[in-house]
């Protein structure tokens, strides 16, 4: 990055960025029918593996090596039945998941994380000939992106840089949803509970009021 500033002065900096990553994945699903009905379960498993080494030369920006291993294991069953007009359906999810963070090389148990949650879902329709009705409800978790989670420095100008926040955990959110069609128009209500979203921020870099870097954290709740 070449700059040219009659107010700041001009300056080269040399930036080097590389990322490495890695991922095994396997699944199994098995159903059978009981009760009329079918019963589904099975396991998901990912393991993955991934590198970010980061330098700048004149040392405007920190140097660093980030690195995260993650490996989840879930399982799964799930239970769907007909009767008539009335379609149900419910299940439960487990997941465990064990990620570990590396920064140049050492492992901080501060970044690092152990996770155990079981996710209920469940739906019912029913057709009333006209009229098609449907409820259902959910628990999900989204875990940040690996690059919300760096800690290395994005420089895009003198006054604008972007980080990661290593200490971000995952959003889980609970949804309620209902449903009504009738014809050609349709009527949809939601409720949704969200429990420690990631929002964009900006601060100042370092206490700096002329650099301003965007960056993310967890707020306690946000409601639709």
């Amino acid at each position: 990055i070449s700059e040219v500033s009659k107010a700041y002065g001009d300056r080269n900096l040399t930036i080097r960025s590389l990322t490495t990553s890695r991922l095994w994945a396997s699944k199994l699903m098995l159903s059978y029918p009981v009760l009329g009905g079918t019963l589904m379960g099975g396991y998901e498993h990912t393991n993955t593996h991934r590198t970010s080494d980061f330098r700048n030369e004149e040392k405007v920006l920190t140097s660093v090596v980030d690195e995260i291993k993650e490996n989840n294991l879930a399982s799964f069953l799930q239970y769907s039945w007909k009767w008539g007009k009335l379609d149900a359906g419910a299940g439960l999810r487990y997941e465990h998941v064990t990620s570990n963070y590396y920064v140049d090389g050492t492992k901080s148990d501060e970044q690092s994380r152990k996770y155990d949650n079981v996710y209920p879902n469940f739906s019912l329709s029913y057709d009333f000939g006209q009229v098609q009705a449907q409820l259902s409800y959910s628990m999900k978790t989204r875990r940040p992106d690996y690059d919300q989670l760096s800690s290395y420095v994005q420089y895009d100008d003198r006054f604008l840089y972007q980080q990661g926040n290593p200490t971000l955990i995952p959003t889980k959110w609970l949804d309620l949803n209902m449903e009504l069609t009738y014809k050609w128009l349709q009527l949809s209500a939601s409720y949704v509970n969200y429990k420690h979203s990631v929002f964009t921020i900006d601060k100042y870099y370092n206490d700096d009021p002329n650099i301003l870097v965007e960056t993310y954290r967890n707020i306690d709740k946000f409601r639709s």
